[in-house]
């Protein structure tokens, strides 16, 4: 009986152990390292007071349980911050603790919109002209960007940049500026000299090429979808079609892009509004009508004019059907944020 009682203990000691030393493995394994000397961000508008939470180089951080990012900082402290903080390093680069979108400022004016899939801990490094990131070999260049970290937090750079409040005073602001939305009615702006809260309306950023940021202050909601969310739902099909090209199945490669739409436009469509009904989007409207009237859905139809007609009259796809399917791809995003 003796005998038992201590093999079971010391079963139940070394599983204890075992788990314990699986835990902290676990634990170490998910933290992550800061890269540089550096700071997040924080503050208050009503004081005017921005904070920066400073760490240093070969600092861990890992993410709690709330989703919250923790690291201890240069005055020994353990600091908290939300998960869709920017990181900056003293050397003015840039990274982030969550995945997000980075948008080319600089040729939108002409209707062009490139955006590019940044993931977490990846770093914009600060150059003379802008910044640049390696994208698997090959810089890639930006002297006037747009990070979205989602639809309620993003970051704007550019040499130039002149803040107009809803008051109507202006305000010349050099590098960059971090845009959060507190709620549907604030908005806060800071870098690291000076933090602002306004309404959305009548706020808005110019860059120095022109661009202005604005209608409410922000990215829109279809320009998120556009790219943050069609780009997530849409990478399978695209591997799995360019694969498919690539090994001579250009019927799979077809049925998966057809199969896949069809899911999403018949069973998601269709169960989400069995379950709950909506009606049509009203912010936006174009020549006063509602835009997913005279916009969208005509869009919508002449993507698959585009896409059927010719295989239907000819029996084959072709490389200008591709080439005029990106271009109003690119035209309709540019088109949302003018909206």
């Amino acid at each position: 009986m003796k005998k038992s009682v201590l093999m079971v203990l010391a079963v139940i000691l070394v599983f204890t152990g075992v788990f314990t030393g699986m835990t902290i493995w676990q634990h170490n394994r998910s933290m992550s390292v800061f890269a540089a000397d550096g700071y997040v961000l924080g503050g208050e508008a009503e004081t005017g007071v921005v904070s920066c939470d400073y760490f240093s180089a070969g600092t861990r951080y890992s993410r709690n349980y709330d989703e919250r990012m923790v690291f201890t900082s240069t005055m020994g402290g353990k600091e908290s911050v939300d998960k869709t903080s920017f990181i900056h390093y003293t050397d003015n680069s840039l990274s982030s603790f969550s995945t997000g979108i980075l948008v080319d400022m600089e040729q939108i004016a002409s209707g062009i919109v490139n955006s590019y899939f940044v993931d977490e801990k990846m770093v914009l490094t600060k150059g003379t002209d802008g910044y640049s990131i390696d994208n698997n070999g090959t810089d890639l260049q930006f002297g006037n960007l747009l990070w979205m970290i989602d639809d309620m937090k993003f970051l704007v750079y550019s040499d130039t940049l002149i803040l107009t409040l809803p008051n109507g005073s202006s305000q010349e602001v050099a590098g960059y500026l971090e845009v959060e939305y507190i709620d549907d009615s604030v908005v806060q702006i800071c870098n690291e000299e000076q933090i602002w809260q306004a309404v959305p309306t009548g706020t808005s950023i110019t860059l120095d090429n022109g661009v202005v940021i604005a209608a409410g202050l922000g990215v829109p909601e279809s320009v998120i979808a556009l790219t943050v969310v069609a780009l997530g739902t849409s990478l399978p099909e695209l591997v799995t079609a360019i694969t498919s090209l690539v090994k001579g199945h250009g019927a799979l490669s077809l049925g998966n892009v057809i199969g896949a739409n069809l899911f999403n436009l018949v069973l998601v469509n269709g169960i989400s509004v069995a379950l709950a009904p909506f009606g049509l989007p009203e912010g936006s409207t174009l020549a006063g009508y509602n835009a997913s009237l005279v916009l969208d859905l005509p869009v919508a139809f002449l993507v698959m004019v585009l896409l059927v007609a010719p295989p239907l009259w000819k029996g084959r796809l072709y490389r200008w059907q591709g080439v005029t399917l990106l271009a109003l791809y690119a035209a309709y995003c540019a088109v949302q944020f003018t909206l």
